[in-house]
């Protein structure tokens, strides 16, 4: 369909600075039902929409994070902005690497969504791009993320687990994950003899869904409409969601309030807490 000329930054060359022009190729799809009509090319280097390579923004991480020196030095010397060479220090973070040596017996995975483009470097000081939907493995011993790979689907992390060492998989005897039914598939496919349980997260947020729908539900069978601010299910809906042993005097009043305006959302709330203390 076209071919934009777009100017990058990269890694300065012999002390000055280097600028690269892409021709990139954007492709049209001629089928009809594709939700995207256009595509552009990207590479790992120079992913879609950035104006600065991957070793560039690795080096301005590597800069700040490896030596005690000015942000405004290391901007000008990577002939980029105050403000992006900040941003870029933000958006940074660190994962401890090494995972194949590391003793794991518990394993966590879940989906994280960043708010933007995020830069993790390792302990060899290798950067990499993670995109906002992510997947993060964590040990569920010592709380230590091992690492953070693009995607949110099984595939991900059935080809991480795989990428393991034979001894290493063989350790792990329980792996934590959401209600996803592609991350247990995964999990069933890559480690066999592995334990399946649910984070207690997930647990309790399906639970408050669960009060939040009935309590929906529970306006339209006696009022015929949303709720409003005179009722009190409405109007404390944010108390249902909390803990009840965080109550205060002035919040058990209000609870009470909503539970004799509608037995029913009190029973739910109930059967909510006691989930709670089950897990707990």
């Amino acid at each position: 369909q076209a071919r934009p000329v777009h100017r990058v930054r990269d890694l300065p060359c012999g002390g000055d600075g280097l600028e690269v022009l892409v021709r990139k190729r954007r492709l049209a799809c001629a089928e009809e039902a594709c939700p995207r009509r256009t595509f552009v090319q990207a590479t790992d280097q120079l992913p879609l929409r950035a104006r600065l390579t991957t070793r560039l923004v690795g080096g301005i991480a590597a800069g700040l994070s490896g030596e005690l020196r000015a942000l405004s030095r290391v901007a000008a010397e990577a002939r980029v902005s105050w403000t992006t060479a900040m941003r870029i220090l933000h958006t940074t973070g660190t994962v401890e690497g090494n995972v194949d040596r590391r003793y794991v017996r518990r394993l966590g995975i879940d989906e994280h969504r960043f708010r933007t483009v995020r830069y993790l470097r390792d302990g060899t000081g290798k950067t990499t791009r993670v995109e906002p939907w992510s997947i993060v493995f964590t040990c569920l011993d010592t709380g230590v993320i091992l690492d953070i790979v693009d995607g949110r689907r099984g595939a991900a992390v059935r080809d991480w687990i795989a990428a393991r060492p034979r001894w290493w998989r063989k350790r792990i005897e329980l792996v934590a994950i959401d209600m996803s039914s592609e991350f247990r598939s995964a999990v069933r496919t890559a480690l066999p003899k592995a334990r399946i349980t649910v984070d207690h997260f997930h647990i309790v947020a399906r639970a408050n869904q669960m009060v939040t729908d009935v309590r929906r539900r529970r306006a339209h069978e006696q009022h015929g409409r949303r709720g409003r601010a005179s009722d009190p299910a409405w109007k404390y809906r944010k108390l249902l969601a909390c803990n009840q042993e965080d109550f205060s005097l002035a919040q058990r009043a209000r609870l009470e309030e909503v539970i004799a305006a509608d037995l029913q959302l009190g029973i739910v709330w109930g059967i909510k807490e006691h989930v709670r203390q089950l897990l707990a």
